[in-house]
């Protein structure tokens, strides 16, 4: 009996592989249409849950939208990178979409969309992951990039958001009332009316950043980030973020805003508190570093706005915004400069082990304040190195053999 549970759980181990590889197809985009066969909108029309959307080699250039690419089930879109592959909703319509099931875009360029509401290249109702892509140029009246809602969930990492705009209220780049999981990106020239230039957090979204760096970035309240609901930022890198009211850098209207690691400097606000607002409200946070940073003209950094153990510093602690490796642009701090060291790993998340450019986080029991360390500086490559995986008839083979080994032994046994 026992040997026929064995033979058993193998044979379904085998099936169980047919079955997932029978359903989980790769559909290859072969041109820059907008519509019709062999274009990205018949793909995403065509795949069935868990299938994967790629491009054929050598296709690059600009796929113009006449509308909005829906999504509604798991989805895998994989670009040929955001430098060869550009989706444009034109200034006209919204890029993507997403109402149902889990969408991943990675290795592409979103650009121009345009929605005259929530979100300007997408909308999630449910689940989106976006890795190694560009969003710029995308409007809608709040979230001109991306709007996420109540429940739902946004990963972004080693991406750039350039020059997004929103129209009514706030988040330039993301607006978000679910929750947000955002590490190694840039966010540069972001803009909103008001309530944070790059990013808006509702009541009740949470939101986490992890070595990022927010570049002239602006809004009349919050000119990179504006905060209603829970937010931790940690190991980023502020710079020159820009409010005709108070708070360059963030706004918040409630105490549940951490900022631990971070580098702020040459914030330009138009009232005080310069960098953080209201400086009270950031009691809990720690070891920060702030350069430059002014109210109407006044310098506003010696109180360190409430933090603890804060770094302030008379020297400019950052180099230019640049390609120092990785695959996002970065501020490298200046060597000796107030950022090294400023850090504690202590704060650090559980599981962080590299810096925006994916080098190592931390130099011995030195972690260098900002999104990047500057006591380990080695260019990465320009994209991830692959991961070796089995193919499907790999797997099936082995579990072939799997099964003549238990056949054998079960024989061998009488």
């Amino acid at each position: 009996m026992r040997n026929r549970k064995i033979l058993f759980c193998v044979c379904t181990f085998v099936l169980c592989i047919f079955v997932v590889n029978a359903h989980a197809a790769t559909l290859t985009v072969t041109n820059l249409n907008d519509a019709g066969v062999g274009s990205l909108r018949d793909q995403i029309v065509s795949a069935t849950p868990g299938d994967t959307v790629v491009f054929d080699a050598g296709l690059t250039g600009t796929i113009a939208l006449a509308s909005t690419l829906d999504v509604a089930q798991n989805l895998t879109i994989q670009g040929p990178g955001a430098g060869n592959l550009t989706i444009s909703g034109q200034g006209a319509v919204r890029v993507f979409n997403v109402t149902a099931g889990a969408l991943t875009v990675s290795g592409v360029t979103v650009a121009n969309g345009f929605f005259n509401g929530l979100g300007g290249a997408f909308s999630v109702t449910t689940s989106l992951t976006l890795r190694n892509s560009v969003l710029t140029g995308n409007t809608g009246t709040n979230g001109g990039a991306i709007f996420i809602a109540t429940g739902g969930t946004l990963t972004v990492s080693d991406s750039t958001f350039a020059s997004n705009t929103a129209t009514s209220v706030g988040g330039g780049a993301v607006i978000t009332s679910g929750t947000a999981t955002l590490t190694g990106n840039t966010f540069v020239g972001n803009t909103g009316p008001t309530n944070g230039g790059a990013i808006n957090v509702q009541p009740g979204a949470v939101v986490t950043l992890t070595n990022n760096t927010f570049r002239a970035n602006s809004s009349t309240l919050g000119g990179a980030m504006s905060n209603l609901g829970t937010m931790t930022a940690i190991n980023n890198t502020f710079s020159a973020n820009q409010s005709s009211g108070a708070g360059a850098v963030i706004a918040t209207g409630n105490t549940n805003a951490t900022m631990h690691n971070n580098v702020f400097a040459d914030q330009v606000a138009g009232a005080a508190p310069a960098a953080l607002s209201p400086a009270a409200d950031f009691a809990t946070s720690s070891n920060n570093v702030f350069y430059n940073n002014r109210a109407g003209g006044v310098a506003d950094d010696l109180t360190g706005y409430g933090t603890s153990n804060f770094v302030w510093t008379g020297t400019q602690p950052l180099g230019p915004l640049a390609n120092n490796g990785g695959l996002t642009q970065t501020m490298l701090p200046v060597s000796g400069g107030a950022a090294t060291c400023a850090g504690a790993v202590a704060l650090l998340p559980g599981g962080v082990t590299t810096d925006q450019r994916g080098s190592p986080r931390t130099s011995g029991a030195c972690l260098d304040a900002g999104s990047v360390q500057r006591s380990l500086v080695a260019a990465t490559p320009s994209q991830p190195a692959p991961i070796p995986t089995l193919s499907t008839w790999a797997l099936l083979v082995l579990a072939s053999l799997m099964t003549m080994f238990a056949i054998y032994r079960i024989k061998g046994r009488h």
